[in-house]
Parts: structure tokens; sequence; C-alpha cells
């Protein structure tokens, strides 16, 4: 637990090494369709993305989730969501990232002008039961996703293990 406190925690899942770096692992016995967390931060328009590693295009819009904070410099280490460091499986994933739409009050207007605003957010959800302990991932390139721009990257010792 020390570890998993010094890296990311949450009631459902935990940061820590792995096989490629950092990986997410569930906390508990997850069920399939268990929604594990929010892949969240800072919103970015597209166009001004500079750069980043954890980038994530919210699908049919043009805003840039930086689940890193590399374009958002005021973003403090509490802000980070510990979904972002779920690791890439294209083989054998098993979460998967989805889209929902909620309706949040915006906060940018005067108290007499606020209205509701629709805000397509992505959350992470199993497709399979994970064991406590097991490593989560989902498929980068799946659906309206796109994280390679073409190779994707060389098997890891997890993705040889599920094959």
């Amino acid at each position: 637990m020390l570890t998993a406190a010094a890296f990311g925690l949450s009631d459902w899942c935990f940061v820590a090494p792995c096989d490629c770096g950092l990986g997410l692992f569930a906390r508990t016995n997850l069920q399939r369709g268990q929604v594990v967390g929010e892949y969240g931060g800072p919103r970015v328009p597209e166009k001004r993305k500079l750069q980043g590693q954890f980038l994530l295009q919210v699908p049919e819009t043009h805003v840039i989730i930086d689940g890193n904070c590399e374009n958002a410099p005021l973003c403090a280490d509490d802000e980070r969501y510990v979904v972002v460091y779920a690791n890439h499986d294209g083989a054998r994933p098993n979460a998967e990232l989805c889209t929902w739409s909620t309706a949040e009050e915006s906060a940018r207007l005067g108290a007499a002008e606020r209205k509701l605003v629709v805000k397509k957010r992505m959350w992470l959800v199993t497709t399979e039961p994970v064991a406590a302990g097991g490593e989560i991932r989902f498929n980068y390139s799946a659906g309206a996703l796109d994280y390679w721009n073409g190779a994707e990257p060389a098997s890891s010792d997890w993705r040889r293990a599920r094959a």
C-alpha cells in the first residue's frame, strides 16, 4: 500500500510499477461492467495542445483531456486521475473507455446568467472480471481513440501472458 499511496490510489484501483513503467491495478475484485474511474484532467482545446503522453481527445469534440497536466501548468499533483495510468493492450484488454454526457452548471457565467452545459466525460469500465491485484488495461486504438498514429508499442510480459 505504500507504493500505491506514492503513485495514486482510488476506491477501486491503485497505481504501481509494472513491466512497462507504471500501471493501473485493481484494489478489490472487480466485476464485468464495473466503473473503475474517470479519465480526467484539464480540458484543453485541440488547437492549443502542445505536448503530452496522456492526452485523450473526447470523441466528437475538439477537446483534449490532458491526463498528465502537461498543457496546464497550474494543475496540482492531487488533481491527477489514477485512470490515466491504465496501459494499452490491443489483443486482450480487460477494460474500455466509455463516453457519458453529463449536464453541469456553467461556472464561467455570473449568477444571473448560469445555465446547464452538456459535458462529455470519459470513464474506464471493466469488460471482464479483474481479480484484486490484477492489472487493468484497455485498447488505446478502439473506436474513436487513436493514440499511436501508426505502430503500437512492443509486446510486454503482461500482453504475452494474456495472449
